[in-house]
């Protein structure tokens, strides 16, 4: 009998509506469609203005989130050795923008019931040189901010959020970005929504509206191979996606279009070891167009994450083996992928594999990921955040994005609980 492969990993860019906007990108890319400038950067812009209900703030679009990051604090006047603090368990794109903005990060610890600051450990980790807290919702799953905020007046350090997984979510009815200075979303391959790159800052202290004319001028474009490149990866991993059982063509796509660089890697090796210093590229047009037409399906994307999340906690929650993230009482989750902590984390993803059930495993191994980064480089120090070393061995993502059918997670539940038998 015939059982396709279930793929964690393809959270949002792996869709037919979002391969056919491509397509339909390269086709009038020909004949009129400017690929890097042009007006959907600012139709996303004030698309996002409007579904956040930004009434008072600034967006400004980049082509990825660390970058956002980076000029940020770049036009903050971070000064050498100015500490930023963030967790541990976090992607070294992150301390990657802060290290070449001059600044240093300094890392706390987190909660393992939450996989955000252990507010404990942040509090401690506050010194005369600190700048900044950069704030990191998890998984989709908001910290509460507001002990974050007090942290931040007390000591006069300003509060960025970083909700690359949060867009959507929400605190007290409020959404996730709105609390403080700053905050940071990304459109990444792997985000709530994808143009396959992408980031946004949003300044909402009015004090810094100033700096935001400053940094769009700073900014220039990356080139029209770059840009292909990225479509690429809508067009070659949809195929491949598609063809992924049938004689090795699937898997076959996906070697070869990495091998012979015709799509852009998430991460760079020049990233990996925080010397990655191309951080001053805006959003190409192109990709903005894909996350304008994205927009529209937030909502339908999120509810069908949020019901597959829910089936998958009301099924395997009886399961003492595997735990789901505790989310704060009051707040709403868009469910960016369904996190699981399993005890034999190992074992548990070779059987799901031999059943052809691939969990997503990017965030898995160690404090800072992926695996294969340079800690040293990143200023992290072995064994200074065991919660999150601990932890990280740990989390998986069971699939819960759009291509995945109720059928299909009811043979997922059905292999995890057969394993635990």
């Amino acid at each position: 009998m015939f059982r396709k492969t279930l793929i964690a990993h393809f959270f949002t860019t792996i869709n037919s509506q979002i391969f056919l906007n491509t397509l339909k990108i390269l086709w009038n890319s020909l004949f009129w469609f400017h690929l890097k400038d042009w007006k959907y950067i600012y139709n996303t812009e004030k698309k996002l203005w409007d579904i956040l209900g930004l009434k008072e703030s600034k967006v400004i679009s980049f082509y990825n989130a660390r970058s956002a990051i980076y000029n940020l604090l770049q036009w903050l006047n971070i000064k050498k050795d100015d500490e930023i603090i963030i967790q541990a368990y976090t992607c070294v794109s992150v301390p990657n923008a802060i290290i070449q903005s001059g600044a240093i990060p300094i890392y706390a610890d987190i909660d393992i019931k939450t996989l955000n600051f252990d507010l404990e450990s942040l509090e401690n980790k506050i010194t005369k040189k600190t700048k900044a807290i950069m704030v990191q919702h998890t998984f989709w799953n908001p910290i509460d901010i507001h002990v974050v905020k007090k942290l931040c007046v007390k000591n006069d350090l300003l509060l960025i959020e970083d909700c690359a997984h949060a867009l959507w979510s929400e605190i007290d009815g409020k959404k996730v970005w709105s609390f403080w200075d700053f905050s940071i979303f990304s459109t990444g391959r792997d985000k709530v929504i994808s143009s396959v790159t992408g980031g946004y800052l949003i300044i909402n202290n009015k004090e810094y509206f100033k700096i935001s004319d400053k940094i769009e001028t700073q900014l220039t474009h990356v080139s029209i191979i770059t840009i292909l490149r990225n479509l690429n990866y809508n067009i070659l991993w949809y195929m491949a996606y598609k063809l992924y059982d049938i004689l090795w063509i699937g898997k076959i796509l996906i070697f070869l279009s990495s091998k012979l660089k015709l799509i852009t890697k998430i991460l760079t090796p020049e990233e990996k070891n925080c010397n990655f210093t191309q951080l001053h590229y805006k959003l190409p047009n192109a990709l903005a167009y894909l996350w304008w037409k994205e927009l529209d399906l937030l909502d339908k994307y999120n509810q069908h994450r949020i019901f597959l999340a829910e089936y998958y906690q009301k099924k395997i929650s009886d399961i003492k083996e595997i735990r789901f993230i505790k989310t704060w009482k009051k707040s709403l989750n868009n469910h960016y992928g369904c996190v699981i902590i399993v005890v034999d984390a190992v074992w548990l993803q070779k059987y799901c594999k031999k059943n052809k059930i691939l969990l997503w495993d990017y965030w898995n191994g160690w404090a800072i990921i992926p695996n294969g980064t340079n800690i040293q480089a990143a200023w992290y120090r072995a064994w200074s955040c065991l919660n999150a070393e601990k932890i990280s061995k740990k989390v998986f993502t069971l699939p819960n994005h759009a291509e995945i059918s109720l059928n299909d997670a009811k043979r997922i539940v059905k292999t995890i609980k057969k394993y635990y038998i």
